[in-house]
């Protein structure tokens, strides 16, 4: 435990002169009938801002139990953290601390700017059927130990689990994607060769011709590049070929038009930054236009809304998971500049925070597609409606998921495009689970 405790004290340190800088500027803002540096540090009589951060709970996330003024403490939801690997103690405790130490600056942020605790309350509701990241180190071990013996078995035989591509006609794609469960027998898979693997696919169309752009990872080299390859009217294929490539790993090839030109975000977090790609000659040639945003970014997608240019982008704090936070970016002008929303990260939640592709309208609402990774990365997509959005509010609502049959030991789909007439979707799965479910699909057959 000792351990534990030296590192959240590192961990806090990072970001100990931003909570100094606010008390500074704030720390004598009344807050009831006390001083918000005394809400936060505590005082005799008085419980201090953080009384319950030891909770982590499947369905409610950590939460603090605050004082905003002398009154009954009131309840501010921090967040859902993604453990990106349960089986490593460390590094589960580096990822939720991390939202922690964050969530704590934040929440000190909203106090000193007036707002209230959103939950009236005594104890957090989390504590019914918490559970703890600190598990015995037994469990740890044995459990670690038996899935690199997995791991080393399917590299062995050649049945690793990866991500593959996947596609099937639909008929109008101005229909927005419905929540529910997906048929994988409607699907054909693209070959991957068993050297490599596809994922994050966009459909785009141009001239009439339907275009889709992944990211490929070849095994050889374990950095990701820009592939792409067209669907005919029939439903096949194109062999993949390469379009865009860089020294850092790219992925998530977000293709649009704007002002008459042909223009790719793909994820460059590795780079450090957001960059925009113009096509100089659709598809094969790609040139960097600008760097958009400084810093490391995930499934960066745009959209507009009410006049606004936005990204909606996964977001990382200093060791925290990739895979658990959402901000949002918004500008008058694709060349911007691009400013952060005033709440950023605006998400924190596992279950509904890493875009998943393009964002639609239907029925007069907008609907944002989300990375469930609850059950592990990408394991499924949320499906949120979002319900305020301006540079300095956000709200959105959990509509439903999309997936793939629970049954059939396959996670994703953790992106999903509609354009021509197609759907494009990812999966997760060993090659020797993909082909028993497409037979247990219905009948399905197995289609590449």
């Amino acid at each position: 435990m000792g351990i534990i405790k030296d590192r959240f004290k590192v961990k806090a340190e990072i970001v100990s002169a931003e909570i100094r800088d606010l008390l500074k500027e704030h720390g004598t803002k009344i807050i009831g009938e006390v001083q918000l540096s005394q809400v936060y540090q505590g005082m005799r009589g008085m419980t201090g801002l953080v009384t319950e951060t030891s909770l982590l709970d499947a369905q409610e996330g950590i939460r603090f139990r605050a004082c905003a003024d002398t009154q009954e403490p009131g309840i501010w939801d921090i967040g859902l953290p993604a453990l990106e690997a349960p089986t490593r103690l460390a590094t589960s405790f580096d990822q939720t601390a991390s939202r922690i130490v964050e969530g704590v600056v934040r929440t000190i942020a909203r106090i000193a700017a007036g707002e209230r605790a959103p939950v009236a309350g005594g104890p957090s509701a989390a504590a019914k059927g918490a559970f703890s990241i600190l598990r015995s180190a037994g469990h740890f071990a044995s459990d670690r130990t038996a899935r690199k013996f997995e791991r080393a078995r399917d590299r062995l035989v050649g049945n690793a689990p990866r991500w593959h591509v996947a596609w099937r006609k639909i008929t109008d794609a101005s229909e927005p994607p419905q929540a529910g469960t997906l048929d994988l027998s409607t699907f054909r898979i693209l070959p991957d060769g068993g050297q490599r693997f596809f994922a994050d696919p966009f459909v785009f169309v141009h001239q009439g011709v339907r275009h889709v752009f992944v990211e490929e990872l070849p095994d050889a080299t374990g950095t990701g590049v820009i592939s792409h390859f067209t669907i005919s009217d029939d439903g096949s294929a194109t062999v993949p070929r390469v379009v865009l490539a860089t020294p850092h790993h790219l992925s998530y090839p977000f293709v649009f038009q704007r002002d008459g030109e042909v223009w790719m975000l793909p994820e460059s977090a590795a780079a450090g930054g957001l960059d925009v790609y113009r096509a100089e000659a659709f598809p094969d040639r790609w040139v960097k236009h600008a760097r958009l945003i400084e810093g490391r970014l995930h499934d960066a997608t745009l959209f507009e809304h009410s006049g606004l240019l936005w990204i909606a982008a996964g977001s990382e704090a200093f060791q925290s998971s990739t895979w658990d936070a959402l901000a949002l970016y918004w500008s008058e002008t694709l060349n911007g500049p691009w400013r952060p929303h005033a709440k950023n990260p605006v998400v924190v939640d596992a279950r509904a925070a890493r875009p998943a592709g393009p964002l639609w309208r239907a029925g007069g609402q907008l609907y944002r597609p989300a990375q469930d990774c609850s059950g592990g990365y990408g394991g499924a997509i949320a499906v949120n409606r979002i319900v305020t959005l301006t540079p300095e509010t956000f709200e959105e609502v959990r509509d439903g998921t999309i997936a793939f049959n629970p049954e059939l030991n396959l996670l994703g789909p953790h992106t999903i495009c509609r354009a021509g007439s197609i759907e494009v979707v990812d999966v997760y799965a060993r090659p020797g689970a993909l082909r028993s479910a497409f037979r247990a699909s219905f009948g399905g057959q197995h289609r590449g």
